[in-house]
């Protein structure tokens, strides 16, 4: 009968510990799993869905509703804004400089010209020439022909802002003379709207007037 007690009392006392005691975990703050994320796009910024959980985290913009990166499956997939109305691209920028090249190149005054506005503005600012209009300009390109030597226009760099529709470039133009130079163009709604040009006679290769400092 003591025996049987004694069992009893162990039993109840086991039992009475076990609740009592907390488990290991029990009164801990769970610690958050660390996720290392790549920095954000510009104009995003990471949100997580757990705040214990920094895995599970998406992006979003930090302007709602603006066109740009946007979630996709927790992929980011960047959509360009479409371009603005009447501006034109870098590729569009070089096709109309290398039409204006060609033209020249070929004596073909109307296809160079026609890269121009109809109210352009074209200046040679070293020797103080300026023409205004589609017409005047094609008039001065016209002009070459009458050279002996067949005219040649090469370009070297081009430059373009598709931002402000400005450009630039460096070229060698030859023709009655020889010539290296520079020019800025100004673009609006496809077209030449502005043009000035800096250059320089000279007999030597590109790559000889440019040797002290070519790249």
């Amino acid at each position: 009968m003591r025996l049987i007690t004694a069992l009893l009392i162990l039993t109840l006392m086991a039992s009475s510990y076990g609740q009592q005691q907390p488990s290991p975990q029990e009164g801990k703050p769970r610690l958050p799993i660390e996720c290392d994320h790549a920095a954000p796009p510009r104009g995003m910024h990471w949100v997580c869905n757990d705040p214990n959980n920094s895995c599970n985290c998406r992006l979003e913009s930090d302007n709602p509703g603006h066109p740009g990166w946007e979630d996709d499956g927790g992929l980011p997939v960047h959509k360009p804004e479409p371009a603005a109305a009447g501006k034109i691209s870098s590729d569009d920028f070089y096709k109309i400089m290398n039409t204006i090249a060609e033209g020249r190149s070929e004596g073909n005054a109307a296809k160079a010209a026609d890269m121009f506005a109809e109210n352009a503005i074209y200046s040679d600012l070293l020797r103080g020439r300026t023409y205004k209009g589609q017409g005047a300009i094609k008039k001065f390109f016209s002009n070459n022909k009458s050279s002996v030597k067949p005219m040649k226009m090469q370009w070297h760099h081009l430059l373009f802002n598709e931002q402000d529709q400005v450009g630039a470039g460096e070229f060698t133009l030859e023709g009655s003379r020889h010539y290296h130079g520079m020019m800025i163009v100004k673009v609006e709604k496809g077209k030449l709207s502005n043009w000035r040009e800096y250059d320089f006679a000279s007999n030597q290769s590109w790559d000889k007037f440019t040797s002290e400092n070519h790249f």
